[in-house]
């Protein structure tokens, strides 16, 4: 009976590789919003459930998972300061939107935000992909 060798789980990462991770981190961040009713609890894990998906397709090694959290953090931060300029932008933008001055923290925060969460995501997916192996 011959039996097939193991496979072997490849360490290699590389920056294009932790930052394609980091956009599918992100793009299932983003998803987590989209479903009615449910986005309630998964929007705002959006990055931790992200972070986690994006480690275990990669299992990254250092530094990775500073780059994965770091994409996840920019992107929603980016995507939010997108939806903002283009509100600041309207002629005349709603009275509750807040100034530039109030608006760069509230970005930075996001991104903070979204970083913590997606490292602490890319953490839990690290440490539970362990034992598994892929070809």
């Amino acid at each position: 009976m011959q039996v097939a060798p193991e496979p072997v789980i490849s360490r290699e990462t590389s920056i294009g590789r932790e930052l394609v991770a980091g956009l599918i981190g992100a793009g299932v961040a983003l998803a987590c919003v989209l479903p009615p009713l449910v986005h309630l609890v998964t929007g705002p894990l959006g990055p931790l459930i992200g972070g986690f998906v994006a480690a275990r397709w990669l299992r990254p090694a250092a530094p990775g998972p500073v780059l994965i959290a770091g994409t996840i953090g920019l992107c929603i931060s980016g995507l939010g300061g997108t939806a903002a300029a283009v509100v600041a932008g309207l002629e005349h933008p709603p009275s509750w939107f807040p100034s530039l001055d109030a608006l760069i923290p509230i970005l930075v925060g996001v991104a903070l935000y979204g970083a913590v969460l997606g490292a602490i995501g890319v953490k839990l997916g690290s440490i539970s992909g362990r034992d598994d192996v892929r070809a």
